[in-house]
């Protein structure tokens, strides 16, 4: 079937691959025979909301299982034969789940709340066997958000091979002909003009992504591996097997779900990590927008029977793309065993991953403007093909010439509907695109500026972004049975002891280079107070997690 289609594509000179390339199904249709799902060597992919046409075609291939409670022999890799069909989409993996009966993105055992806390300590802190490490990065792939930067001619390709650049084309070549030459070379520079300005930009827009999303892949970190040392007390006796755990440096791509690292100061965090020990105080601005200081603490091995929650531990997890802003330890790690996190995600199944991924694939809305358009188009094509054929049967009628009725009743076509229409599109989304980068606004769809256009109400939802982010401190409102009082108590050393506890107290705040940062409203409160963090003392460590020494004014 798949010869067949070869021949099929060569003798319809491109025709054919030019219509699989609208129509991804037709290719399956033609070269495949439908099966059960989990027999399919292809596999066809729909969206949620647009169940009736095919979106994109994946191949089918075959990643090792991984069994996280076994140990490899003496560490070398295991020889597991255990294979899953799987599938890349949108560059996520997909394997075959028996019991779901369909393909699901591949998934860690801890990320799916499977093991507890304590279950958590007991298989991983002591780092991940080099076998099984082996099995993991064959079954989730490499720690790397690679958006992959397509070719000049590829892109030109997808520009120019759309249908209705394909009409211009068509109506520049009639028009050629027939000797309408001025606005033939006129159409066909001004279309060249914003076919390579619509490329230009659509390869820079791409570039940019790549090196936000590549910037840190050269980065090295300290894995916690384990390794087994043999010990025989004499000849004959039987040998033993101990197991060792070290810290070696490892390149953050060959990072897989499993895996212990040791978080230091400085560091930006190369996919999303559970913290096991220690404590973390990082900036998480590149995913929430918000460069505010966020503490985080380690789960407790005593916390019997509770497993890990996406939403209620993300006071536990460090996010993929975070910079470390401190840690226990000081600068670059001096003391590397106080601080370390296991991996729960790695490449595009972490927060930066899906943040880039909604950026190269974003949902496609259905904006009115453009259905209208296309029904306009219809409707005049279908006024266009009456014309058509009425001028055939006319001159057929008075005995035209072949040549001249052809052309003639082409031009109908042409003067019917508008061939300079995608250009007038193009050119205004160029020239847009073009005005925001002047102001510095980043566009991955340029097609959502016609959407914008439209919009004449927008609302944002957080402080700071029309207004002003900074707090001042008016006063404290005493409270007694269950009402308020009248005196507003404005002066910060006469707050009543408890609420001075209170405010002193109940906050997330850090001591970062000796200056109190975290939330502005708790800054605003604590300083309210007059009391001072004790960091630099030395914190307390009260079931694994860090507690600050405060001082509160006599």
């Amino acid at each position: 079937a798949r010869a067949l289609y070869v021949v099929a594509c060569v003798l319809s000179l491109g025709v054919v691959p030019l219509i699989n390339m609208w129509y991804p199904k037709m290719w399956v249709i033609i070269t495949c025979k439908s099966c059960p799902l989990v027999d399919g060597d292809v596999v066809v992919a729909y969206r949620d909301w647009d169940r009736q046409n095919p979106h994109d075609v994946c191949e089918v291939f075959l990643i090792p299982a991984v069994d996280y409670l076994s140990d490899s022999v003496a560490g070398a890799p295991s020889c597991n034969e255990r294979l899953s069909n799987a599938i890349l989409y949108r560059h996520l993996r997909y394997v075959w789940n028996d019991e779901a009966g369909t393909y699901l993105p591949v998934g860690f055992v801890v990320a799916q709340g499977k093991m507890t806390y304590r279950e958590i300590h007991d298989v991983f802190g002591k780092g991940l066997d080099p076998g099984v490490a082996h099995d993991a990065y064959a079954h989730f792939g490499p720690n790397r958000v690679y958006v992959p930067l397509p070719g000049i001619i590829s892109l030109l390709m997808n520009e120019v091979l759309h249908p209705f650049y394909l009409f211009q084309l068509f109506s520049i070549v009639l028009w050629y002909v027939e000797k309408y030459r001025v606005y033939a070379y006129a159409i066909f520079v001004t279309s060249s003009i914003a076919a390579i300005w619509g490329l230009y930009s659509t390869r820079r827009n791409i570039v940019r992504l790549r090196t936000l999303a590549h910037d840190d892949e050269l980065q090295e970190v300290h894995v916690l591996q384990r390794s087994y040392q043999h010990f025989s007390h004499g000849i004959g006796s039987s040998v033993e097997e101990q197991l060792q755990t070290a810290l070696i440096s490892r390149q953050i791509t060959t990072l897989v779900p499993g895996t212990v690292i040791a978080i230091t100061e400085g560091m930006k965090i190369p996919c999303d990590l559970l913290l096991l020990s220690g404590t973390a105080v990082v900036n998480e601005s590149m995913l929430t927008g918000e460069s505010i200081p966020v503490s985080k603490t380690p789960i407790h091995y005593g916390e019997d029977g509770m497993t890990y929650d996406k939403e209620r531990d993300q006071h536990h997890t460090l996010y993929c793309g975070s910079l470390v802003m401190q840690v226990p330890g000081g600068e670059h790690g001096r003391d590397l065993d106080r601080t370390r996190a296991l991996v729960l995600r790695s490449g595009y199944s972490t927060a930066k991953g899906e943040l880039v991924r909604a950026m190269l694939f974003p949902k496609p809305h259905k904006f009115k403007f453009y259905e209208d358009s296309f029904k306009f188009v219809g409707v005049l094509f279908f006024i266009a093909m009456i014309g058509f054929c009425y001028n055939i049967y006319l001159s057929l009628s008075f005995g035209v010439d072949t040549t001249d009725l052809i052309l003639n009743s082409l031009d109908i076509i042409t003067v019917a509907v508008p061939p300079a229409l995608p250009l007038a599109m193009t050119v205004g989304i160029t020239l847009a695109l073009d005005r925001l980068r002047r102001q510095k606004v980043f566009c991955t769809n340029p097609p959502r500026i016609n959407i914008a256009g439209k919009l004449n109400l927008i609302c944002f939802d957080k402080t700071g972004t029309l207004t002003e982010s900074d707090l001042s401190f008016l006063g404290f409102l005493p409270c007694a049975n269950r009402s308020f009082s009248r005196d507003l108590v404005s002066e910060p050393g006469e707050l009543p002891d408890l609420a001075s506890l209170g405010m002193a107290t109940c906050h997330s705040l850090n001591v970062i280079q000796n200056e109190v940062m975290g939330d502005p409203l708790d800054v605003k409160m604590f300083d309210a107070t007059l009391a001072r963090l004790l960091l630099d003392e030395g914190p307390m460590h009260v079931a694994g997690t860090c507690v600050a020494r405060i001082s509160l004014p006599a």
